[in-house]
């Protein structure tokens, strides 16, 4: 099958190529230049394989193609370069605003060179796409790890400091991490989409790791890695890797309770979804008093619970904002149960799934506006009690799970197509990551929030309104885009005026336009989840435009 049913695909790589080399000349005076020439290679090599390669033709070795989201190209590109694309944004804001990180700038360099080696494997897999004796494919697949992980070892000067088997290792976590995701969530990512979310979920979890090894002293580690980190980003850390610890720890009773999910309520096996049901939730608080605690109390120093209180209680406006939060929750919850528009319809459901956007605005932006580090630690606590709902949705868990079940599935669209709900989850994640990654320019850091609750959704409102001229090869619309980039750019400017710290210049103003009308471009032509693809290209592209 060929990419002839793709055929915005040209005009997507043309924009991911050009900013990932643009971001490159902004920052080459910061970066060595092996690294430089490491990462403009993978860029090449990437396009390359895409111009040769068949639909369906890349993905993990041993992997079917029927394992990926379907009704859309495997987005390969973004999987090798938009992290990397994203982290080199990060140093360039960084140097360009003075380092102020407890985390030495040398050790953000080096996660870019790893997540530049993790782009190169994910070029490995795809070549073992091309061919079919299964014996010569993990031959080159064993073989071009392999060689990944020397070749980093000679060419990147901050991962030289590492030892072969520990980047050989970070490889390894990385590839399990891949298939993991792969074989439990099938259906539920591109090829791309599921490289992203692996190397996020890596880097993370080496980056525990390598605090772990300096705290206990296990084994030596470059003088750069220290093990001091912002306490917001432990907490992040910390939630995250536990709920990831948790499905794996009880996957046993788990696969009961999906097991039985797929029969009839009343020929279900009761005292297994009984047993099994109480198993979880005992393990869900044995996991965060033996596992998650423990951990986030030794990274921070003191006690977790006692430090969440004391950032809680510690102003009035923290409590305020909680208030808020809820009343507006439950204000929105009311209201989208009064909605008459039919869900069986595009236009009904379209509006369900945008109303949920606006709503990120009126949520997100006050809390980001007033109190900034608050947001972070919400953030991170709504992403990983979304993640728990999920579990209790997909597995069926009582007494919660058939009544989550039945809310949520109303939201459905096309890209849920596998075991889990991503939707509501990548928009949380998607307004969340720009301000975890925490850069110098406000509007770079509301990103994530004024491509989903502005852009994204005025552009599909207004295009499936109004819209009548088409983008070459796909449903979107020229006048669902002009929305997109006229909703953002009043964003910017309304976001200016009520917060002085937000405010820009006329020239920074003019610079942003071109970012968000690239932006709005990406968004009408890709096929990806762009609640998890755009406000990460958006965040880096406008964190890099708005240094002079």
């Amino acid at each position: 099958m060929d990419r002839k049913g793709f055929s915005s695909l040209p005009a997507e790589h043309f924009i991911i190529i050009v900013s990932v080399l643009y971001v490159l000349c902004k920052a080459y005076q910061f970066l060595t230049i092996d690294l430089c020439i490491a990462l403009a290679l993978l860029s090449i090599l990437a396009w390359s394989v895409t111009q040769v390669a068949e639909l369906g033709q890349l993905k993990l070795w041993r992997t079917q193609s029927t394992w990926y989201r379907p009704r859309a190209d495997d987005g390969f590109l973004y999987g090798c370069l938009l992290v990397p694309f994203v982290l080199v944004a990060k140093i360039l804001d960084m140097h360009s605003a003075g380092h102020r990180s407890s985390t030495p700038l040398e050790y953000h360099i080096a996660l870019l060179e790893l997540s530049i080696v993790f782009g190169y494997t994910v070029l490995v897999h795809s070549l073992t796409g091309f061919i079919h004796q299964k014996n010569l494919s993990f031959g080159v697949l064993s073989s071009g790890l392999l060689a990944t992980a020397f070749c980093a070892k000679e060419i990147f000067p901050h991962l030289r400091a590492f030892s072969t088997m520990h980047i050989f290792i970070s490889i390894c976590a990385y590839q399990a991490s891949m298939y993991l995701i792969t074989s439990v969530l099938r259906r539920s990512f591109t090829f791309g989409e599921m490289a992203v979310v692996s190397q996020g979920m890596s880097l993370i979890f080496l980056d525990a790791l390598h605090m772990a090894v300096k705290k206990f002293d296990l084994w030596y580690l470059p003088d750069f890695v220290n093990a001091e980190r912002d306490p917001f980003y432990i907490w992040l850390q910390g939630l995250l890797l536990g709920m990831t610890f948790l499905g794996l720890v009880l996957s046993p009773c788990l696969y009961i309770l999906r097991k039985n999910s797929n029969i009839p309520e009343d020929e279900a096996r009761d005292w297994q979804v009984l047993i099994s049901s109480v198993v979880f939730y005992l393990g869900t608080v044995a996991v965060v008093l033996a596992a998650i605690v423990p951990w986030i109390s030794l990274a921070l120093g003191q006690n977790a619970i006692f430090w969440v209180l004391s950032f809680l209680f510690s102003k009035w406006s923290h409590l305020g904002l909680c208030l808020y939060w809820v009343s507006i929750l439950a204000i929105a919850l009311a209201l989208i149960a009064q909605f008459t528009y039919s869900t069986t319809t595009s236009a009904g459901l379209n509006l369900k799934r945008k109303y949920f956007h606006g709503l990120a605005i009126l949520m997100f932006v006050p809390g980001y506006i007033y109190e900034k580090s608050f947001m972070h630690l919400a953030f991170t606590v709504a992403l990983c009690g979304i993640i728990y709902v999920e579990y209790l949705r997909s597995f069926t868990i009582p007494p919660f799970g058939r009544t989550l079940h039945g809310f949520l599935v109303t939201f459905l669209d096309h890209r849920d197509s596998g075991p889990v709900i991503l939707s509501h989850m990548y928009l949380l994640l998607g307004c969340a990551v720009p301000i975890w990654l925490n850069g110098h320019f406000a509007v770079a850091n509301l990103s994530g929030i004024f491509t989903l609750g502005l852009g994204d959704a005025m552009a599909s409102i207004v295009g499936k309104r109004f819209g009548k001229t088409h983008w070459p090869g796909t449903s979107k619309t020229v006048e669902g885009t002009a929305a997109f980039i006229a909703s953002m750019l009043a964003g910017s400017l309304v976001i200016g005026v009520l917060s002085g710290s937000a405010a820009l210049s006329m020239w920074e103003t003019w610079r942003y336009f071109t970012v968000i009308c690239v932006t709005g471009l990406l968004e009408a032509v890709s096929l990806q989840n762009d609640n998890l693809i755009i406000p990460l290209y958006t965040f880096a592209l406008t964190s890099t435009r708005l240094i002079s």
